[in-house]
């Protein structure tokens, strides 16, 4: 039983280490911010948002004073409304 145990436990730390070390910060240095393309290559972010791409989480979080972190390319899991919420946080980011 006790070698379960111990067996599940790295089991599990390596699955939550792994998750953490996906973390990682958008290289917003190669971007001309404030100008950002439309083009589509989704990334989930630590706030939970799908941003559009890379660029407009950058702009966001040089608008909005924050520090979002990239989670992984692509959707959120179970998210659907993602995108409309990029557009969101990015009109009301350009509001002058």
């Amino acid at each position: 039983m006790m070698k379960f145990l111990l067996t599940l436990t790295i089991c599990a730390s390596a699955f939550f280490a792994q998750r953490v070390a996906t973390v990682r910060a958008p290289e917003c240095g190669k971007y001309q911010l404030p100008t950002c393309t439309f083009s589509a290559k989704p990334i989930c972010a630590t706030d939970n948002t799908v941003y559009l791409n890379e660029c407009l989480l950058c702009g966001a979080n040089q608008n909005l004073n924050q520090n979002v972190q990239i989670v992984k390319d692509g959707p959120c899991e179970g998210d659907d409304a993602g995108v409309r919420r990029t557009l969101e946080n990015f009109e009301l980011s350009h509001e002058d």
